[in-house]
């Protein structure tokens, strides 16, 4: 009994001295603007930032006089502040301070990838996607190694969780791009047009997005360029695929930033063998400028333009395109916390083809969007943080054809219009519960999103509506066809512990109101379903210098939709997907290597199956010195000669089985090293 007591004493003067304190905030930069994805913990234990920047986790068994809480995050400087043991719960406020960080830097240090619950799967940095084996610095490419999206060799574009390449939306500073690949010949993938090193991450969420973002029924990339460069520099990318210039200047208040690419594939492929049956050479020019403007810590102003050309002819086909992409955005933080956001944006594309069909036809394209959108947001207290906002898309697509008999011309103006509001509770001890709905063209759009922690295993379960713009050809034919639809249901678990991150996420998704069509008669009949299992691992501790991740996709679709006439998988769509990407960073030689390996199954065709995708890709990074860095990348080195299926049912085959590229990026002027697009 004796004993008994003096257990029982032991253990109440260990509660005494033990406590479990409450530690919520949010987190914000230099201009009070939420920064989503940082890591905050004290000692070991710790959470990630949410979307809208808040945090809320509790210390077990804390037995000293005071804590230190730090926060971490790729492109702020660390953060560490000691604090008095509070007696039950500490809210902070958390400011993190830009970071310039130069190339030398990255090289030697590497690259992390990092991973939240409610769909989000990453949010990598500039360096972790161009050192992606084989990726030649192409963010969709690199994109393709991540859980849940299918491999695509012959369009390079992002399809995820069973839907069309269509159905991803990207987002430059929270407006939409209209035309995010580049335009390319027959059998060739597109590439994005705008470079990973002109965002300060990447982030990706592959379903039961935000209802912020629209008009997409499978996932959304949302990317957000550098709101500032407090350095100047310049530079020069020559590389086997033509040369690229430009530079930063460094303002008082501001920075404006300018880079000229001009890309031949001609000299190229005259020494690789290929397929094309180039008449004319692949060639693009370039031009894109950003303008930067903090008039106070509190006021940002941003416009974004760019512009390119592209001309080739394959076979009979003479194309040439014109696409111009510009934005601007107005981020103002008021002193008694509200947020304000003002953004418009402006895309145009016109695009002329001879010998489209046959010799002798003329061909016209054009597609224009005009994006306009505001929102407030505002931290209420530890309990509830709200945003609202409205947004518009005024757009026009058109096209023409001629030839000695036909002269046709189709227009469309599908202008869409849209509401939403978005609420995050935190109501319950390691929960936190988003509830938002999203108003566009008279449908309303719900969305729930769940998301707890269990003794260090994040669970998120999450369910809503997405709309989406039928697409253009559809249009023409009918234009009183309904939005399409797809219901989303997502339940996910993540753990992170010692540099390494294991998660699961099962999906399921039931589309409705998809195009179907009939002779010449269209209607919104069309429907289908998609569900599987996506998983990931890194490991980032195992070695030192060394990371891996392992991804696996498992995906069952099925469709009716088009011109189909019964329920059938989309040509698009393997069964199985995985990937192993390996990245060693050799300090002694200021070096990465990167090494990846996609598997794909089969893709349906007329009479089958195609056969399994296998590509085995490699990258290397070196710093000469710091002024020159060479950057090496080999795609498919193994030269599987991969097929592909069809729309139209039938197998296809890339135009060259393997795409190699090497290119110096050479600083002419600064403090920085330059990298691959100097912004």
């Amino acid at each position: 009994m004796k004993q008994f007591f003096l257990f029982f004493t032991l253990l109440l003067s260990a509660e005494c001295f033990a406590q479990d304190i409450k530690i919520s905030g949010w987190v914000e930069d230099e201009a009070a603007e939420p920064v989503p994805f940082v890591n905050i913990y004290v000692g070991t234990q710790g959470t990630m930032s949410s979307d809208n920047g808040s945090f809320s986790f509790f210390l077990n068994n804390v037995d000293a006089n005071s804590i230190t809480l730090n926060a971490s995050a790729i492109g702020y400087e660390p953060y560490s502040r000691e604090f008095p043991l509070p007696t039950d719960s500490l809210f902070v406020i958390i400011v993190l301070k830009n970071k310039t960080i130069d190339l030398q830097e990255i090289v030697v240090k590497g690259a992390t990838q990092r991973i939240k619950g409610g769909g989000a799967w990453s949010n990598l940095s500039p360096i972790a996607i161009a050192t992606t084996g084989g990726s030649a610095g192409d963010l969709y490419r690199s994109m393709q190694t991540m859980p849940g999206v299918q491999t695509q060799g012959e369009s390079g574009k992002l399809v995820v969780h069973g839907g069309d390449s269509r159905e991803t939306q990207t987002y430059i500073d929270d407006m939409h791009v209209m035309m995010p690949y580049t335009t390319t010949g027959e059998n060739m993938p597109a590439r994005g047009r705008y470079s990973p090193f002109m965002f300060e991450g990447i982030n990706f969420s592959s379903g039961g997005y935000s209802q912020e973002y629209g008009d997409g029924l499978s996932a959304v990339l949302p990317l957000f360029t550098k709101d500032e460069s407090k350095l100047s520099k310049w530079g020069i990318n020559p590389s086997t695929t033509g040369l690229a210039g430009g530079g930063t200047k460094s303002l008082d208040k501001g920075s404006v930033s300018l880079n000229l690419d001009y890309r031949n594939l001609g000299p190229y492929f005259s020494v690789m063998s290929n397929q094309l049956d180039m008449t004319k050479p692949y060639q693009t020019a370039s031009a894109a400028t950003q303008l930067r403007f903090t008039p106070t810590k509190k006021t940002i102003i941003k416009s974004y333009i760019s512009y390119d050309r592209t001309q080739f002819a394959q076979g009979i086909r003479d194309l040439k395109e014109n696409n111009l992409y510009a934005n601007t955005t107005f981020r103002y933080t008021s002193d008694n916390g509200y947020r304000l956001f003002v953004g418009a944006a402006f895309a145009d594309m016109t695009q002329h083809i001879m010998g489209a069909r046959h010799e002798g036809d003329i061909y016209k394209d054009q597609a224009q969007e005009l994006h306009l959108k505001s929102k407030i947001s505002k931290r209420l207290n530890k309990l509830i943080s709200l945003s609202a906002g409205a947004e518009s898309y005024i757009r026009h697509f058109g096209n023409e054809y001629s030839d000695s008999t036909v002269n046709r011309s189709l227009s469309a103006n599908p202008d869409r219009f849209a509401a939403f509001a978005i609420a995050t509770l935190y109501l319950v001890r390691n929960m936190n519960i988003d509830v938002s709905a999203r108003l566009e063209n008279d449908i309303l759009s719900p969305r729930i999103s769940v998301n707890y922690n269990l003794s260090g295993v994040n669970l998120s379960l999450t369910s809503g509506r997405y709309l989406q713009q039928p697409e253009t050809n559809y249009l023409y034919a009918n234009k009183d066809l309904a939005s399409e639809q797809c219901l989303q249901y997502v339940i996910g678990a993540k753990y992170m512990h010692n540099g390494k991150i294991y998660r699961a996420e099962a999906y399921y998704k039931d589309y409705s109101n998809l195009p179907l069509q009939s002779a010449a008669t269209v209607t919104s009949g069309g429907y289908g379903y998609s569900k599987g299992l996506d998983l990931y691992f890194s490991d980032e501790a195992l070695f030192k210098n060394f990371e891996y991740q392992l991804s696996y996709s498992f995906n069952l679709s099925e469709r009716k939709s088009g011109t189909s006439r019964e329920m059938t998988v989309p040509y698009y769509v393997s069964k199985h997907n995985a990937s192993v990407a390996l990245k060693y960073t050799v300090t002694q030689l200021k070096s990465i290597v990167g090494v990846t390996h996609q598997f794909a199954s089969g893709r349906p065709y007329n009479e089958g199956l195609t056969k399994p995708y296998n590509s085995l890709d490699m990258s290397i990074t070196f710093l000469a010195n710091s002024k020159l860095i060479v950057y090496g990348s080999v795609s498919n080195i193994l030269g599987t000669k991969n097929q592909f299926s069809s729309a139209s049912g039938t197998i296809t085959r890339p135009a060259y089985h393997r795409f190699v590229y090497i290119g110096a990026f050479i600083s002419l002027g600064g403090k920085s090293a330059y990298d691959v697009s100097n912004f």
